[in-house]
């Protein structure tokens, strides 16, 4: 089932063959039209520049009037901004800390630069950097519910691991927030992995799929594959009794040998028993060999499979086994859940590297055009600067590909997608656009399809909740 959309005033139709679907992006809330002459209708006054039809503007005027308060956007309310200017009373979210621009591999596709990002030279954060960061945001804000370690290969800085666990063991014993990171998990020692154990650490490893997909993208500076030393950190964290997420880079090597996204997911709950696994696409230039764009048809065809694959998995009562990009939409579409952010975590987040440079996240490490401050800068001022990067800049509103978008009421990115240029964000990877808008385009035609029979829309219905 191929689909086509068309934006227009904040309406969108999507249709195929056999359904069509009238899309309001202001509340979500989608409308089958089954007459085909009101189809036509509908068409003409998309596809005709300067067509007007009486009939399709007053049907449009009606749902205008019907939209519900979509005042819980995941936006800044007046009252969230009174407490986002008194440091004391702001919860962070997440903290970032990038300890060490270092990697012990040499992937392909690396956004990071293998660790540099646009430092010059490979080096660590130090121990008093570090110690001042912790002690900045401990003692100046409410709380901090999570510590993210990050680099490079976080691995590689386990003395900072350490050192952090044991500075809130010290100074904040009954108010610790969380810990984890993502690994290439190329190497873990025994004492850092008791560490974690100790701590209930979550984390994540980065893996591309079988053995043959993952060792000719993920390789070391010697050209070696690292498969067997990361299954091997997996099956001890998980022997352990610690909860592991997979994080795969899909890429256009996946394409070429016939790997879909479907069969991914498949592998990792079989082998990993991980049922719905982080799958973004790779960030590249559309004329790197790895990028997708090339291979977008093939991508569509996946996608579609995708949806297929995780409506039959609801309506049968099945686990639910997708990717989590696109269990993130769905349920944005499910519950009509309206989202101006670009990407939702920038409220609540914050990144640290070696230059004490406070940026929204890791992805802009290094960055001196994206920065709310530096480590010991007045807070006030800092949530002040943070405030305004996430009104002015990480908001649909100011993305020209997004207001033109059909999909911009449900669509959840990420940050790396846009470059900031003159405090204007720009869509600098198309294909996770290109994939959004496939699986928001699919997916409402996937419910006007279910719903035409309600025994199907029951269980669907039914089990979506569970």
């Amino acid at each position: 089932m191929s689909g086509n959309a068309i934006y227009k005033d904040d309406f969108a139709i999507i249709f195929d063959n056999n359904y069509f679907v009238v899309l309001d992006t202001i509340s979500n809330k989608m409308f089958r039209i089954k007459n085909e002459k009101v189809q036509q209708e509908f068409k003409n006054h998309f596809e005709n520049n300067g067509y007007e039809s009486e009939f399709v503007k007053r049907e449009f005027e009606k749902v205008a009037l019907k939209r519900e308060n979509t005042s819980n956007c995941k936006s800044c309310s007046s009252v969230d901004k009174q407490k986002w200017e008194n440091p004391k009373e702001y919860e962070i979210g997440t903290l970032v800390l990038v300890l060490t621009s270092k990697c012990n591999l040499r992937c392909r596709y690396c956004y990071a630069n293998h660790g540099l990002y646009n430092f010059e030279d490979e080096s660590d954060m130090t121990e008093q950097t570090l110690i001042n960061t912790l002690d900045y945001f401990t003692k100046n804000f409410k709380s901090i519910s999570r510590i993210h370690f990050f680099g490079g290969e976080p691995t590689l800085k386990e003395d900072l691991i350490f050192k952090t666990v044991e500075y809130f063991n010290k100074n904040q014993p009954d108010n610790k927030p969380e810990f984890g990171f993502v690994t290439n998990g190329v190497h873990l020692s025994d004492n850092l992995l008791d560490l974690m154990v100790k701590e209930e650490f979550g984390v994540t490893i980065s893996l591309d799929g079988t053995q043959d997909i993952n060792d000719s993208l993920r390789i070391n500076c010697n050209n070696d594959g690292s498969f067997k030393n990361i299954l091997d950190t997996f099956n001890r964290l998980k022997s352990n009794g610690l909860k592991v997420g997979i994080e795969c880079t899909y890429t256009a090597e996946h394409v070429l040998n016939n790997i879909s996204l479907v069969s991914l997911v498949e592998y990792f709950a079989q082998n990993f028993d991980v049922l719905v696994p982080h799958i973004a696409p790779v960030f590249l230039d559309s004329d790197n060999e790895l990028s997708l764009e090339k291979y977008i048809d093939k991508l569509y065809e996946y996608l579609d499979e995708l949806v297929d694959y995780t409506f039959e998995n609801v309506i049968e009562g099945k686990e639910k086994r997708t990717i989590s990009i696109y269990g993130s939409l769905l349920s944005k579409i499910i519950i009509k859940d309206k989202q101006d952010a670009l990407c939702p975590v920038g409220l609540h987040h914050f990144s640290v590297a070696k230059d004490r440079k406070i940026t929204p996240c890791f992805l802009y490490t290094s960055d001196e055009d994206t920065t709310y401050g530096s480590v010991g800068d007045d807070c006030q001022q800092m949530l002040k600067n943070m405030l305004e990067f996430n009104q002015n800049i990480n908001t649909k509103s100011k993305a020209k590909e997004c207001q033109q978008c059909f999909a911009k009421g449900v669509c959840s990115s990420c940050l790396g997608v846009f470059e900031i240029k003159n405090k204007t964000p720009v869509v600098k990877d198309r294909v996770m656009c290109m994939i959004v808008r496939k699986l928001v385009e699919k997916s409402y035609l996937k419910l006007a399809e279910i719903y035409q029979d309600a025994e199907k829309a029951k269980l669907f219905e039914t089990n979506i909740k569970k």
